[in-house]
């Protein structure tokens, strides 16, 4: 079992950075590769569940439940991550387009389900048993390998996107990417190049550049609080930010600010004042100079001025005014897929017209889709999800928040499967026998 769980893991982390590429080069039925081993995961969490209601009926249903409803704050995110995705299933079940509606509450809803997935996974009572009784020596196997993984993964999407970009990959690849059909809005094609103005986006071995570039985020959390020598955490963290740069998505950078930031204040906060000369501390404070001071000379004129004139975007503002104004027009409505990326497809579909509502804030995407009560369920499950993460995880919480709030993130599904895995990977899991 173990092994099983090891490739499964290598799988997911190996694939995730190179999803466009998968769907460019590989048959189309390779698209579906991430929900084939999520599907494989789910098959084993069927006896964790099993296994988890069985342990509330044999232990009085009702003192059992009271202890998970209780208001402490430990380990309840997994509550509200199943209350959102049964509310969601029942606005699917009353949608008069249940298949528009099922699309859309799939971008919604997929992080959720996964990082619940996941949970239920290390819950298996089988799998416990096989891990010393403990969900908690799960996560740490799993973690191991996820993370190893999918930062050589996306070391790897970047060094392709340099040879598309600045080598003669372009040439190359060209006819592979205008032939293929977008996962995230089906019926559209994935290009090869995105531009704003003269500038060539970066997209890696992704989709495109804001999924790439968001990936880069979460690697370049994983890389600094690896186990990795120094040289190495220093080397791969200025390639994902060469790579968050060249993709110009201003979110990915105040994300990738974000972390860099937490990651030399966290010592701080974790040792306290006495801990401000250890080596530790000065080495990050240093790190982070030295990134400041390597690249700052290599950004052209050019590329100075295209940060300056895509900071000055005003579509992620009036866009979510847009989107809240439709959802208070009833807050109880279901409104799940008439706007986003499915109501983009049946759009090209039914009108050969792609263009419909964008949220461009996940938050607002959830009240004008789902309504006040799905609005509550998603804030509560990312209330108490703070409180559930390690505090070394605050950091990427925090940037992963703000991200949120600027884009609809979780419409690209390797992103959803990517934040909502390194949640899991961050939740302070309980060990039953100490319970």
């Amino acid at each position: 079992m173990n092994r099983f769980y090891k490739w499964l893991t290598i799988i997911l982390a190996l694939c995730l950075p190179w999803h466009g590429a998968i769907s460019v080069f590989l048959p189309d039925f390779a698209r579906y590769w991430k929900e084939f081993v999520l599907f494989l995961f789910f098959a084993t969490a069927l006896r964790g569940a099993a296994g988890f209601l069985g342990e509330i009926y044999f232990k009085s249903g009702l003192e059992e439940l009271k202890k998970l409803l209780s208001p402490d704050l430990k380990n309840k995110s997994h509550i509200f991550a199943g209350l959102f995705l049964v509310y969601g299933s029942i606005l699917v079940l009353f949608a008069p387009d249940k298949i528009t509606a099922l699309i859309a509450f799939r971008y919604l809803g997929l992080g959720i389900a996964v990082y619940l997935l996941f949970y239920l996974v290390s819950k298996n009572p089988p799998l416990r048993q096989g891990f010393g009784g403990q969900a908690a020596k799960f996560q740490k196997f799993f973690a191991k390998y996820f993370s190893l993984t999918f930062i050589y993964s996306s070391l790897a999407s970047v060094l392709f996107g340099s040879w598309i970009k600045f080598g003669n990959g372009a040439e190359i690849t060209r006819n592979f990417y205008s032939q293929t059909i977008s996962s995230w809005v089906p019926g559209q094609k994935i290009p090869l190049w995105h531009e704003a103005g003269d500038f060539i986006r970066m997209q890696g071995a992704s989709s495109g550049p804001i999924e790439f570039s968001h990936l880069l985020v979460v690697v370049l959390f994983l890389t600094l609080i690896s186990k990795l020598k120094n040289i190495y955490k220093i080397l791969f963290s200025a390639i994902f930010l060469f790579g968050i740069w060249q993709s110009a998505s201003r979110a990915a950078m105040l994300g990738a600010v974000i972390i860099l930031v937490f990651n030399v204040i966290y010592p701080l906060i974790k040792k306290g004042a006495r801990g401000i000369f250890s080596a530790k501390i000065l080495g990050g404070i240093g790190f982070l100079l030295f990134l400041i001071i390597a690249l700052t000379p290599t950004l052209s004129p050019r590329e100075r001025e295209l940060f300056l004139e895509r900071a000055g975007t005003s579509a992620h503002f009036t866009r979510p005014v847009e989107a809240a104004k439709f959802g208070l027009e009833n807050i109880f409505s279901n409104n799940l897929g008439k706007l986003g990326p499915a109501a983009r497809a049946k759009n090209l579909r039914e009108k050969n017209d792609d263009k419909a509502m964008i949220a461009e804030n996940v938050f607002v995407d959830v009240f004008a889709q789902m309504g006040i009560i799905g609005l509550f369920l998603y804030l509560a499950f990312f209330y108490f999800l703070f409180w559930d993460l390690q505090p070394k995880f605050r950091g990427i919480f925090w940037a992963i928040l703000i991200l949120m709030n600027l884009a609809t993130i979780f419409d690209m599904t390797p992103v959803a499967i990517t934040f909502f895995t390194i949640f899991f990977l961050g939740t302070k899991l309980v060990n039953p026998a100490k319970k």
